[in-house]
């Protein structure tokens, strides 16, 4: 079979969606600012009150790295990003501030756009599996997973499949060899 090439650099960027994302917190932020119905649809929260508990340029600010991630994310080998979103797992901190109470809820909300990223590295997990299998014609045992080396595929219900940072419900990861 002929090789399949692995995505590129630009194709698995996600530097174009981090910013459209971010741009649209940004401006829904800043249209909560003083904004009597911050509380309630219909309220009449004076708006002095509402800065007092939500300031939008912290909360933006406390935001703004998790974009900056995935787009750090998408740029990393597959096995630099399993040790990344491992380590990040035990690690996450807190947005919570006293000066800007409802700002922290909102920042904490994790719109989880960084499990897309992943999706990505596994696809390429899969066309490296095909090249490996298909074009190169190695042996399950002679095969190197791109996230954790040297690996032996499992085998699944007539397929193989390599692990991955992120539980593969949707067998992205896994190259149907029977029908």
């Amino acid at each position: 079979a002929e090789k399949i090439s692995a995505l590129t650099r630009s194709e698995k960027s996600f530097d174009v969606m981090a910013a459209r994302e971010f741009g649209n917190v940004y401006y829904e932020f800043k249209k909560l600012d003083r904004n009597p119905e911050f509380f309630e649809i219909s309220g009449h929260f004076p708006g002095w009150v509402t800065r007092m508990l939500f300031k939008p340029n912290m909360t933006i600010n406390a935001v703004a790295p998790r974009y900056c991630r995935v787009e750090r994310l998408a740029k990393m080998s597959p096995a630099a990003l399993t040790r990344e979103l491992e380590s990040a797992a035990a690690t996450r901190p807190s947005n919570l501030q006293l000066r800007n109470i409802a700002g922290g809820v909102l920042a904490d909300i994790d719109p989880r756009l960084w499990t897309f990223v992943p999706r990505f590295s596994d696809f390429d997990a899969k066309l490296a599996l095909f090249n490996q299998f298909h074009h190169l014609g190695l042996a399950l045992d002679d095969m190197v997973n791109p996230y954790y080396g040297k690996e032996v595929p499992k085998k699944i219900d007539g397929s193989i499949c390599f692990d991955g940072p992120l539980e593969d419900k949707k067998a992205i990861r896994c190259l149907r060899l029977e029908i």
